[in-house]
Parts: C-alpha cells; structure tokens; sequence
C-alpha cells in the first residue's frame, strides 16, 4: 500500500522499527476478523499502541503518521543522510499547504473514500479489474471499473500531478515539494509515485514521467526485484522505464526533479523496492501459464479493454508545442 508506506517512510526516517516495530500484512490478512478487529474498514495502515490498561487503535495514514510526530518528533541528532523534517514548527500558512498537498492525495488519488461496492480510488484505474465474469474479476464486481470511469479516474491522474507541480514550484526552487526540508508532502506522495512509475508505463502507455534518472550520465538504472523475496525469475524481468520523457521534464521539472532526489535516501529507496517488487511480480505471474492456484491475470484484461477502446476515450497525454497536455 502507497498510503502505509508514508507511515513506514516516518518511522524508518525518525523513530525506528525498535520502537514501533513495522509488521506488512497481505490483502488476505485484511479480509480477516483478527484484522477486522483492528481496523473496521479492513484496510492499512493501522497501529496498536499499549497503554496502562490495554491497548489503543489507530488507523488512517495521516491520523497515524500525526500521531508519529506528536509523539516521536525528530531526533536532534539525524543519522548521515537523513534529511531535516518540519511539520509542526512551519508556519501556520506554510503547514496548511503540506496538509492541503496531503489532503489532495488521499481525497483524489489513493483512497476511494467509500467502502461499498463499485467504488474505487483514481489509481485504482491502473490495476484494478473491468467487468467480466470470473475469469476477468475475482471481485465480482466489488472493484471493477468500467472503460468510462477508468478513462476519467486516468484523467484525473493527470489533473493532480500537474496541481502537485504547479504548487510545489510555488514555494520556491527546492529538492522537496514545500521547501528546503522533508515534510509530509513528501512522505505522502513518494510511494505513489512509485506506483505511478510502473503503471503509468506498463498500463496507461504514458511516455516516462519517474524514474530512478541520473541527469548527469542521462542513464537511467535497472531496477531488480529482491530475490530473497522473489525467487530466481528476478534475474531476467528487470525493469527500466527508458529516460525521463523530455516533454514530461518540461511539462513537470520539479516532479520529475524531486523524484530521483528522494531516491538517494536510503529509505526512500527502501520503500520504493518494496513497491516495485510487487508490481514486477504482478507482471512476472501474468506471464505465467496456466495461472497459478486459479489466479485471474492482473493487467491483461485492462490493457484488453483500453485496446478495445481504440481512441474514443483520452488515456494519455498528447503533444502540443514543446509540451504535454490532456487531450
């Protein structure tokens, strides 16, 4: 999950998995009651806290992660390469625009806001199911986007990223999205665009708006799931998105910036393996044949439906001068 992972990116950053241990539960464990009791909504993150007399419950990534920095802060002494951290001494302006870039993420990118059926979050557009029977959706419907819907959530895909840029280069020329320090905005939008590394390309077609991208050399760097996690398959399904797209560079210079910037941080590139070890997989057991234990393929079907489609329906952006724009 994008959203647990700015919970991980904190307590990795600046308090440390022996304080608050970090335990990764699967879509399986979730639908559990053991789960259930935990967090109503059947989703993570979620944090049990010991007290006195018993325990407390927490869940919603930015509930959690503001009770991380009320309760931890930031060490006065950082380890190397830890970036400085503000939230709660910013101004009072300054901390409603890291909010306000938070807010707009879990509102309209990475959480449908509604747990009943056929409701969805934007990037679920990029890999959940269409409609169909069984052999199409193992959700029976609880999560399938029709050609429709999956087309505008796409387009508003688009519409965030360029809200996030125009902000973001709002508050000045700096290597994070609001200003000369680490904040929640980062930590927040981070892990989803690692999502949006990989889906973007493999389901959508976009031309390459992130990337693990040196500047300086113009290469950009294989990427190689874990093995200890993966298996042997890791060593020839590496990933490589090709170079930073010039148009998305000058469609969004401080994204396309403050991505590899991150990723010189050890625990920014941390989450981001763990992300994209799971995408690759995703990838790796569609090519697989037959299916495994009666799985239904992930990405096939979507990019089945967008080719049906044909261009009726906008999917991504199209060049207009020197730029990008949404058709």
């Amino acid at each position: 999950s994008n959203n647990a992972a700015r919970v991980r990116l904190f307590i990795r950053l600046y308090v440390g998995e022996q304080v608050v241990p970090i335990c990764m539960v699967t879509y399986t464990d979730m639908r559990c009651p053991w789960f259930k009791d935990i967090n109503p909504n059947q989703k993570v993150p979620a944090i049990v806290i010991p007290n006195g007399s018993g325990q407390d419950v927490l869940y919603e990534s930015n509930v959690i992660y503001e009770y991380l920095v009320d309760s931890y802060g930031v060490p006065p002494n950082l380890a190397p390469g830890v970036p400085f951290f503000q939230h709660r001494d910013l101004s009072a302006i300054h901390r409603a625009k890291v909010n306000l870039m938070c807010r707009v993420h879990d509102m309209y990118v990475a959480s449908p806001n509604c747990n009943q059926p056929g409701c969805t979050h934007s990037q679920g557009a990029l890999y959940l199911p269409p409609p169909g029977d069984k052999t199409v959706d193992p959700t029976e419907g609880r999560r399938a986007i029709d050609i429709t819907t999956r087309s505008r959530k796409i387009t508003e895909l688009w519409t965030r990223w360029r809200w996030l840029e125009e902000l973001s280069s709002s508050l000045g020329d700096s290597p994070y999205l609001a200003g000369n320090h680490l904040s929640m905005a980062d930590t927040t939008w981070f892990p989803t665009a690692v999502f949006m590394e990989f889906l973007l390309k493999h389901v959508a077609d976009w031309p390459t708006l992130f990337a693990d991208y040196h500047a300086e050399s113009g290469e950009t760097a294989d990427f190689k799931a874990p093995k200890a996690v993966y298996g042997e398959w890791v060593d020839t399904e590496t990933w490589n998105p090709g170079p930073v797209d010039s148009k998305m560079l000058h469609r969004f210079p401080k994204l396309t910036a403050w991505y590899p910037e991150l990723l010189k941080i050890a625990d920014f590139r941390r989450v981001r393996e763990e992300i994209m070890g799971f995408w690759l997989n995703e990838r790796h057991l569609d090519g697989l044949q037959p299916q495994p234990n009666n799985r239904v393929k992930r990405f096939d079907p979507i990019l089945a439906a967008i080719k049906e489609d044909g261009k009726s329906l906008a999917w991504k952006p199209v060049v207009k001068g020197e730029s990008l724009e949404w058709p």
